[in-house]
């Protein structure tokens, strides 16, 4: 009996070292489909960001579509690059055409302005402390 003893206690360790070595393995194999599992969590979560963020690009370039292909986009780029409509007429004013036409018509003498001569420190006085 002592040898049967000896024996099913040998055949108990061995049983507990193997369920112990199968045990550590199914824990590992665990450990191992957990890190897969965040890994591919978190690709899955950039890829979901990336879509929308792709997203968001796609809309402002409908946006910027939509204005460009719009009439008014078409108005605006025409009158930058000096064109106008069939229906349109253009006028030139010119700048310095105010003094061709006070050149032309001399001021009578009675239009004229009297022109007051203010002193510098008089100048001065009302610069500084009048409101």
């Amino acid at each position: 009996m002592n040898y049967k003893q000896g024996v099913s206690s040998i055949l108990i360790k061995i049983g507990l070292i193997v369920g112990v070595a199968i045990l550590g393995l199914v824990v590992a194999s665990i450990y191992r489909e957990t890190k897969q599992k965040q890994q591919k969590q978190e690709i899955i979560n950039a890829l979901v960001a990336e879509k929308d963020q792709i997203s968001r690009d796609n809309s402002i370039m409908q946006e910027k579509l939509a204005y460009y292909s719009s009439q008014e986009y078409a108005e605006k780029k025409s009158k930058e690059l000096n064109m106008q409509k069939p229906d349109e007429h253009l006028i030139v004013v010119r700048p310095n055409m105010a003094k061709e036409i006070s050149t032309e018509n001399p001021i009578k003498s009675d239009e004229v302005e009297i022109k007051t001569v203010v002193p510098n420190y008089k100048k001065w006085w009302d610069y500084l402390f009048k409101y």
